[in-house]
């Protein structure tokens, strides 16, 4: 039996490898087609394909990856010699757990870097005033807003991190639909300048 696995082994076995990948920063992965074995993904590779990852939320990349897999497997199938002599891995390897419900939460404690990751994993959130609000689309920012802050400036909604911030894009307050963030902060009507959040 082979297996389409989306990451470059061995690095990055098990459930999340994608998720896991754009946490860690990491510049490029791809995919292996390998046999399976008793153990977590451990099996000899017969193919590998390699792909930058660039800004890739997780859904486009699984996207990119998907389409790449399939064209390797068929690729694998249709050759003998690929069929009957894959490569041992090699390498240090990584495990790619699942990913955790609060791992998607943002935090003042965050760098400006690390949240742009999280939230590209989707379902990113943070939560003010008691409740969440999910960031469907932000970019990282070099302005200075301290450290659990949101503040308009420049036009821009802005989540003060360590080191920079978000410029808020696209929002989902909690009960209702995603909107662009200027209208979901013009919508507060907030009596300051800018509202704590956690």
């Amino acid at each position: 039996m082979l297996n389409v696995h989306f990451s470059l082994l061995p690095r990055w076995r098990g459930a999340a490898p994608v998720q896991r990948a754009i946490l860690a920063g990491d510049r490029e992965t791809g995919v292996s087609i390998i046999s399976l074995e008793p153990t977590l993904d451990t099996g000899p590779v017969h193919l590998e394909r390699r792909v930058t990852i660039g800004d890739d939320t997780a859904d486009e990349l699984t996207r990119r990856l998907a389409e790449m897999g399939a064209e390797a497997l068929v690729e694998v199938l249709a050759s003998r010699d690929l069929l009957d002599h894959p490569i041992a891995q090699s390498g240090e390897s990584t495990y790619a757990s699942k990913i955790e419900p609060d791992e998607y939460r943002l935090s003042p404690t965050m760098t400006s870097e690390m949240a742009s990751r999280t939230v590209r994993l989707g379902r990113a959130y943070f939560v003010m005033d008691g409740k969440r609000v999910v960031v469907d689309a932000a970019r990282m920012t070099s302005e200075v807003l301290e450290p659990g802050w949101v503040a308009e400036e420049h036009g821009e909604v802005l989540l003060g991190l360590q080191g920079g911030s978000l410029a808020l894009a696209f929002v989902r307050p909690e009960g209702r639909a995603t909107m662009a963030a200027r209208s979901w902060w013009g919508g507060l009507r907030p009596v300051q300048d800018r509202r704590s959040w956690s």
